[in-house]
């Protein structure tokens, strides 16, 4: 069938059927983008499936500032799917046995003319397991399935003795853990080197046999300490189990354990030739609408541009991030599922200070990420003015969002059950000096935040621990407008519900914090971290910047802006105010939790006050550590003097997102504001018709979070090997 292009009061829609290609249907977009610039532009993409030998890719000659706007849509029942990968076929049962096993499969993958080792198999769309070592354990997907680095435990603040310090470019293997393993370089190690808020995913070069170490083909994050957790994978001697596969890159061929009931033969197998299906290069006013994008290395990659929009598709199995922004602005993905990843989700960058263009994120659900490096955040955000709204975010190994830049916004999202398999980390994490300037945090239900770290930074691993709400670090907030964070909840969490390290013109407000820590940590369970920070006048250019920003920003000048400014009384080191009025603090399962806990902070310059809080019966006050709560806390520094202690709150309904207190007098004389936050999180559209139930995860599998059962094994009494660095 050949395409038709039918011209109509300066509409050209374009049919992309089963017997046209892609490359042909965008031929002809180009060809009409070139004799009508202001066209609007449809290509009705209508066909089962595609599987993509090159990315789809626009540029700003076809697509160039001003143009009209190009419409990319899936139409029928279904949506149309768009493969990254290519089809093997030809599979057969292989001759000899593999590892003991007869129900290897083989295919020859000679004609694709690889040149590296494999990074994904998929069937169906689906991406296959990688064989690995230790295999897969379903009843413990968070602490099972994983080797231990040899030795006796020391604290992550120690460099092991058997190893020069700072080597992060090999790794000893135990003897029960070595298998001989014939090809270097068919394997690569996902391993949490001492502490987990991050993991490495890298390359295994060479061996060193006869002292069962592995070098690296680039540095890990860190030295690797005994103790720490990882997992071996590619090696063919590894393929034990139905769902795994492995390359023979010498021998150009895949081998393969179909799953129980499969046959590769009567499905879809592809692997991944092309780095991403829909690439951007300056590109404006494109819209992507009604697709599935799977079994790829990336989705969707944009290299400046503007108004690229990704609307209503569904996004999974992608090897990578899914989706890439990189500068430009007003970018948006709207109404969209994106979930087994084997990375993040997003990563933003761009947008302008001034003009606030940055991406938008609105209306999407994202589930089940990190599944390759096992730590990948959902959005991680440099430049300005990103939007994340009404999202629904869960079954996370690491945290939700990431955010560097400013004038973001994060409002209305759901969040819950993250920090499955890290630490150290949060919900919503900045690290960087301007990571809260101006970036407002409202409305938000985050909840059920899990966290495993070793147990005092020592070992054995343990489950509900060091996990946050919120978490601003690294001197964040350069100037008069810190963040502002607002109408929340935050619930169940293992850690603090709010951790600000040197932090500056915080307004945190009207927020609820709800069972926040865990009993057992006892006085080292806190609720807030509150350490000091310095003014730096080398930012105030940045900081003028900002005032005649928000003067001249209408919209922002309606934010709860408190007008900040140095505090020159000698000794306080020029630190700015943070507020923390009007919230709920209700952690009666934590009788001794410390309320705040500080370093360097100067209170003189704090607003801390109108507060309710709630430690239990069994606590008389809340506990500020080394302060006496009237006389040091209230009568020197003047804080919580309005505030309510109480043995108990009534709210309204809790697990059902309504944190209103029914207590009308304590609401009219704190002046709290009601926190019902059973809308946040996803909403009906035209491509979102209905809300479905989420997938099954961890919020229906407690059983899950059982603590890996590791002991801290006898001394290594093997030489010390030779490393090289």
């Amino acid at each position: 069938m050949a395409a038709a292009a039918l011209l109509l009061a300066a509409v050209i829609e374009i049919q992309m059927t089963n017997g046209v290609s892609v490359a042909d249907a965008f031929y002809q977009a180009a060809e009409a983008r070139a004799s009508d610039e202001q066209a609007e532009i449809v290509i009705n993409v209508d066909l089962s499936g595609k599987a993509l030998n090159r990315s789809i890719f626009i540029d700003d000659v076809m697509q160039p500032r001003g143009a009209g706007k190009l419409t990319i849509r899936g139409v029928g029942k279904k949506r149309p799917r768009f493969l990254g990968s290519l089809p093997v076929r030809g599979w057969k049962k292989s001759r000899d046995k593999l590892n003991g096993r007869v129900d290897v499969w083989e295919a020859d993958v000679s004609a694709f003319e690889l040149t590296g080792q494999l990074d994904a198999l998929f069937m169906d769309g689906k991406m296959l397991t990688l064989a690995r070592y230790p295999n897969f354990d379903p009843k413990a997907p968070y602490a099972g399935g994983w080797a231990y680095v040899p030795g006796r435990w020391i604290s992550m603040y120690q460099f092991p003795d058997r190893e020069p310090s700072g080597n992060r470019t090999c790794m000893r293997v135990g003897q029960k853990d070595w298998h001989n393993w014939a090809v270097p370089s068919e394997g690569r190690i996902v391993i949490y080197p001492r502490q987990r808020y991050g993991s490495s995913y890298v390359r295994i070069a060479d061996f060193d046999r006869e002292d069962h170490v592995l070098r690296f083909a680039s540095n890990l994050c860190d030295v690797p300490r005994p103790g720490d957790t990882y997992i071996l994978s590619g090696f063919r001697e590894e393929l034990d189990v139905p769902g795994e596969w492995c390359h023979d890159l010498k021998n150009e061929k895949i081998y393969l354990i179909p799953p129980i009931g499969k046959d590769p033969n009567r499905c879809l197998m592809t692997i991944p030739t092309i780095d991403c299906v829909f690439e951007f290069n300056g590109a404006h006013n494109v819209e992507v609408q009604n697709l599935e994008i799977c079994a790829a290395r990336k989705a969707v990659k944009t290299y400046g541009g503007s108004h690229i929009s990704v609307v209503g598709c569904s996004i999974h199995d992608i090897v990578g991030r899914a989706v890439e922004f990189e500068w430009g602005g007003n970018h948006r993905l709207a109404d969209s599922d994106v979930y087994d990843l084997g990375h993040g989700a997003m990563h933003i960058t761009g947008g302008s200070f001034r003009e606030l263009n940055g991406t938008v994120v609105d209306n999407c659900h994202f589930h089940h990420t990190g599944k390759l490096d096992h730590n990948g955040q959902v959005i991680f955000i440099e430049g300005y003015g990103v939007k994340v709204t009404h999202c629904l975010m869960h079954d996370l190994p690491g945290w939700a969002i990431f955010h560097m830049g400013a004038l973001h916004e994060f409002t209305d999202n759901r969040i819950h059950h993250y920090m499955l398999e890290s630490e150290d980390g949060a919900a919503m994490y900045t690290c960087s000096y301007f990571g809260g300037l101006c970036t407002v945090i409202a409305r938000n239900w985050i909840s059920h935040g899990v966290g495993i770290a070793k147990n005092a930074g020592w070992g054995p691993l343990t489950f509900f621990q060091n996990c946050h709400g919120l978490y601003f670090d690294a001197n964040p907030s350069g100037g008069p407008g810190g963040a502002y964070v607002y109408d929340n909840a935050f619930a169940h969490i293992s850690g603090m519900g709010l951790k600000l390290n040197s932090t500056r013109c915080m307004t945190i407000t009207n927020n609820v914090f709800y069972k926040t820590g865990r009993p057992g940590l006892g006085p080292w369970s806190y609720a807030i971290q509150f350490t000091g920070a310095k003014y730096d006048v080398k930012h105030e250019s940045t900081v003028r910047d900002w005032e005649r920003l928000r003067v001249e920003r209408a919209d922002l000048a309606g934010l709860p802006f408190f007008a900040c400014s140095p505090d020159k009384t000698p000794g306080n080191n020029h630190s700015w105010s943070n507020h923390l009025e009007r919230n709920i603090w209700y952690y009666p399962d934590c009788p001794r939790q410390q309320l705040i806990i500080h370093g360097g902070q100067n209170f003189e310059s704090q607003v801390i006050d109108y507060n309710l809080l709630c430690p239990g019966r069994d606590a008389k006050y809340p506990i500020v550590q080394h302060l006496d709560w009237k006389k040091d806390w209230q009568q020197k520094y003047g804080h919580d003097v309005h505030s309510i202690v109480t043995d108990d709150i009534n709210f309204s309904a809790p697990e059902k997102g309504d944190f209103t207190v029914r207590s009308r007098a304590t609401v009219l004389k704190l002046g709290l504001h009601p926190v019902n936050l059973k809308n946040c999180g996803l909403y009906v559209t035209k491509f979102r018709p209905k809300l479905l139930p989420e997938p099954d995860g961890a919020a229906r599998h407690p059983e899950w979070f059982k603590n890996p059962e590791h002991v801290n094994p006898e001394p290594d009494k093997r030489p010390l090997p030779t490393f090289t660095r």
